[in-house]
C-alpha cells in the first residue's frame, strides 16, 4: 500500500500539475490551505455512506465522528462533543443492529456503504470539474479555485475508496472491503463476528446477561480460543 500511494503521488505530481501550467500561484496557495477541509469533507461523505447504509438495513445510528468532531446519540437525542481520540480521527460511524435477522447480509451492506459513497463523490466532483471549459489563465482566481477544488476532492475521494475497498488487514484493523469479504466467504471468522454482533445487539436492547443465548456464547468462546 505504501508503494502504491508513493507511485500514485508521483503520477499526480508529474502529470497532474504539469497539465495545469495556467494555475496562478495564489490559486495553488489557497488549495494548499484547503487541504485539511478537503480531507474532512471526503471523510464526512464516506462515513455518511456507512450511516445511510446502516439506517437502510434497520441499524440504529449511534455515533458519527469526522476528525475532531463527534456526534453521539444519548437517550434518543444527538449531542456534539470534541473527539480527542487520535485512533478515531480518521472517521467513525457506529450503527448497531436492532434485531438479529440476516446480520451477515445487513452488515455487508453497512460495511460497503462508505466505499460506495466515496466512489460516488469522486465521480460527481470529476464531472463537476469538467463542466468548466474556460481557459484557466484568463479567469478569476475564485473560478480557478472552484474548478481545482472539484478535481482535488475527486482525487481524495477516489483514494479513500481504494484504501477502504481493497481487502486489507493490519493489526486489529480491517478495511471495509476485508470485512465484507470475510462475512461473504463465511467460515469461523465470519461466524465469530456475527455471534459478537448478536450479543452486542441483544445487550444494547436491554437483554439481561442471564437471558442471552448460552449456546451462542459458548460457540463464540470456542471460536475465540
Amino acid at each position: 500500500m505504501m508503494l502504491f500511494c508513493a507511485a500514485l503521488g508521483y503520477l499526480v505530481a508529474r502529470y497532474g500539475l504539469a497539465n495545469a501550467p495556467g494555475i496562478s500561484k495564489s490559486t495553488l496557495l489557497i488549495l494548499l490551505l484547503l487541504i485539511v477541509p478537503f480531507f474532512l469533507i471526503v471523510i464526512a461523505f464516506h462515513e455518511m455512506g456507512h450511516a445511510i447504509a446502516g439506517v437502510m438495513v434497520n441499524f440504529d445510528f449511534r455515533m458519527y465522528v469526522v476528525g475532531p468532531f463527534m456526534w453521539s446519540k444519548e437517550q434518543g437525542k444527538w449531542k456534539f462533543s470534541w473527539n480527542k481520540n487520535v485512533n478515531t480521527a480518521g472517521g467513525l460511524v457506529i450503527c448497531l443492529p436492532t434485531d438479529t435477522q440476516n446480520l451477515t447480509r445487513r452488515f455487508c451492506a453497512f460495511a460497503l456503504g462508505g466505499p460506495l459513497a466515496s466512489l460516488l463523490l469522486a465521480v460527481v466532483c470529476l464531472l463537476a470539474a469538467q463542466r468548466f471549459t474556460f481557459e484557466v489563465a484568463t479567469v478569476a482566481v475564485s473560478l480557478q479555485v472552484l474548478k481545482s477544488s472539484f478535481y482535488v476532492l475527486s482525487v481524495f475521494s477516489f483514494l479513500i475508496f481504494l484504501v477502504t475497498i481493497v481487502p486489507m488487514h493490519t493489526g486489529g484493523f480491517s478495511s471495509d472491503g476485508a470485512r465484507a469479504l470475510r462475512l461473504l466467504r463465511g467460515g469461523d471468522a465470519a461466524t465469530f463476528e456475527v455471534l459478537l454482533l448478536k450479543l452486542i445487539t441483544q445487550s444494547a436492547e436491554g437483554t439481561r446477561p442471564r437471558l442471552l443465548n448460552l449456546e451462542e456464547m459458548k460457540e463464540a468462546r470456542q471460536l475465540a480460543d
